[in-house]
């Protein structure tokens, strides 16, 4: 387009002053033709950053400066072409779009206005524009003082359909974009499972996610894949509702970019960040599905060796990224001022010495991604590792601000659409919490992955109704009675129970119902060695009432490497094994000193042993 535009000449037109308007008019209309509309603001373009180069030219500046110069004003064209190629390109793409770029661009060389000068500021009278002013030292720029207020309006209005921002996923410092800014967003091309629960979707209150398709010539987040630009992945804008809340942005953004080098499979990659209209943004990679959307999806899990080992091999992936978040110490202090308030009017501390800790805070599904594939680089996305089913990552980091449960100056946490069902005991008994905190989550999880693995998602439902299922106000052990503490009107589906002696002493158990499903997957016709070890490793190390008694993410990750080892290596540790059934007791299930073991079986609920007193 751009040699036709530069080879056309003017010699053999018996009307030049028309000749000059009809080249200007095909400049425009080029123009025109490959802007884009912005997806999230009506009637609003951008002119895309490769189109510009395509377009504009050295060549093509020259060829319009002496078409339009009709009374020879420009001395020397190819000089005036030359810089403006070098110094204002963006300058002649906003006077062609007008109509106006070889008359006056000449002009603008003579007053020295530049692409530096850029976005030229507006200066009124009342409602109307007068005068355009440079915005590095504010001068008035002589040239458009011949301008009718219109056209200044115009250009006003259109340098931001040419100035639009580039993402370099090698520098993760905010960019500050004016309000008028517009964002290279189009419409998401690739259809996933989100497309259906995020256009708008609110995530604990606090932000909303948006997918979006980023135009390929203003970022580089797939430059190390060899990825065609009509199958360029979509991004996942999040947006934090709290206007100005710097501290909280840089929170994240801090951690996410000192985490990024790592490289962790399963740990979502922060792409970019951005402040516009008062509101920070995130910009990730964006998913086919979280973790409850698979399970959803797949109402019925084929039941073979290639999903069972898929399934331990995304479960140690990411015990495996929480141990990199757990371990690694960050520059600010993720102690939340003066505690976090819970919406239950309780009160939790971050421990001494763990305030520098990197957590997360809200593991659950709905914050583990599924990709269908891995965009990190070329190798990744080939990775006979990442196979058909997909890779899972860990996402939302709250880092410590444990957002699902938090209350804030400007959020009802009654408003907030959190659940505390993964949230362990230390919360209601207003301990200080700790990154054993996460490991008390992903047991949670984990009970309801082999769930899914077993008997499919409706499984996973009719787990959390047994959960809530109100028993026996009161329990006795030791012939001690104690009272099951509980909300009046609603049941929640906690995985703990929490008691309270007649001192009004408060203690945690795990629930009955958690051992009693625990009990209904071992003796499933498809249990294996294999996830018979899991769960015992889940009940008897993770999901434990009290802090203390957990493995730290670290033992974690070397406990689950074994059970994949295994699973990779010796195919019958995957062959189905059922147990016989028994009954595991609470006080097993939450003895501070006695882990339980499966040999021990138990024909009725026990009340042989007292609850384990709360450490302190």
């Amino acid at each position: 387009m751009s040699n036709e535009l530069a080879t056309q000449g003017s010699t053999g037109h018996k009307d030049p002053v028309h000749n000059q308007q009809q080249n200007a008019d095909q400049l425009q209309e080029r123009l025109k033709d490959v802007r884009i509309e912005c997806y999230y603001q009506l009637w609003t373009y951008f002119i895309p950053l490769n189109k510009q180069e395509e377009l504009i030219t050295t060549p093509v500046i020259e060829n319009e400066i002496r078409r339009e110069d009709v009374k020879g004003e420009c001395q020397d064209p190819k000089a005036c072409a030359i810089w403006t190629n070098e110094h204002a390109k963006q300058l002649f793409t906003i006077l062609s779009y007008l109509g106006k770029g070889g008359s006056w661009i000449h002009r603008m060389y003579r007053d020295g206005v530049s692409d530096d000068d850029l976005p030229l500021v507006p200066e009124k009278q009342g409602n109307r524009v007068v005068r355009l002013r440079r915005k590095s030292d504010k001068g008035v720029i002589p040239t458009f003082d011949t301008w009718r207020d219109g056209d200044l309006e115009e250009f006003v209005r259109l340098q931001w359909w040419v100035l639009v921002p580039r993402f370099d996923m090698h520098n993760l410092k905010c960019q500050e974009f004016r309000e008028e800014t517009v964002l290279p967003l189009m419409e998401a091309k690739s259809k996933g499972a989100l497309d259906e629960v995020i256009p708008q979707m609110k995530l604990a209150g606090f932000s909303t996610v948006t997918a979006y398709q980023i135009h390929s010539a203003h970022h580089n987040f797939w430059s190390l894949c060899s990825i065609p630009e009509d199958e360029q992945p979509r991004v996942a804008i999040k947006t934090l509702l709290d206007t100005d809340n710097e501290e909280e942005y840089e929170k994240e953004r801090s951690i996410l970019e000192k985490l990024g080098p790592y490289n962790h499979r399963h740990l979502i990659k922060l792409l970019s960040t951005y402040r516009l209209k008062k509101q920070y943004s995130f910009i990730f990679p964006c998913a086919q599905a979280n973790l409850r959307n698979f399970w959803e999806m797949r109402k019925q899990p084929t039941f073979d060796k290639v999903t069972l080992l898929w399934s331990i091999t995304q479960m140690y992936g990411l015990a495996s990224a929480l141990e990199l978040i757990h371990n690694f110490k960050t520059t600010i202090d993720l102690k939340p001022p003066g505690g976090v308030l819970l919406d239950d009017n309780l009160k939790i501390k971050v421990k001494k010495g763990e305030e520098k800790f990197g957590r997360h805070g809200d593991i659950k599904p709905e914050n583990i991604l599924w990709f269908k594939e891995a965009w990190e680089n070329e190798e990744a996305r080939k990775s006979k590792e990442v196979d058909m089913m997909g890779i899972l990552k860990i996402t939302d980091l709250g880092l410590g601000r444990f957002h699902g449960r938090e209350s804030r100056s400007n959020v009802d946490p009654k408003t907030v659409n959190a659940t505390p069902t993964y949230e362990p005991p230390e919360c209601k008994l207003e301990k200080p919490v700790s990154r054993a905190y996460d490991i008390w989550s992903m047991a949670c999880l984990y009970l309801e992955f082999v769930t899914w693995l077993l008997e499919g998602p409706e499984a996973i439902h009719d787990f959390a109704d047994a959960r809530g299922q109100r028993r026996e106000a009161l329990l006795t052990i030791d012939d001690r009675i104690y009272t099951i503490v509980r909300d009046p009107i609603i049941n929640d589906d906690n995985f703990f129970t929490i008691l309270r002696d007649e001192n009004n002493a408060r203690s945690a158990v795990i629930r009955e119902a958690v051992v009693e499903w625990v009990e209904r997957l071992h003796t499933h016709r498809n249990c294996s060695k294999a996830i018979h070890e899991l769960l015992d490793l889940t009940m008897n190390h993770l999901l434990r009432p009290y802090s203390d008694q957990r493995i730290d993410s670290s033992s974690l990750k070397i406990e689950m490497r074994n059970i994949l080892e295994k699973a990779k290596f010796n195919p019958d540790y995957l062959e189905p094994r059922p147990h016989e059934s028994l009954r595991l007791s609470p006080s097993a299930a939450t003895s501070q000193n006695n882990p339980p073991r499966r040999s021990v079986r138990f024909d009725t609920w026990p009340t042989t042993h007292s609850p384990p007193r709360s450490p302190s």
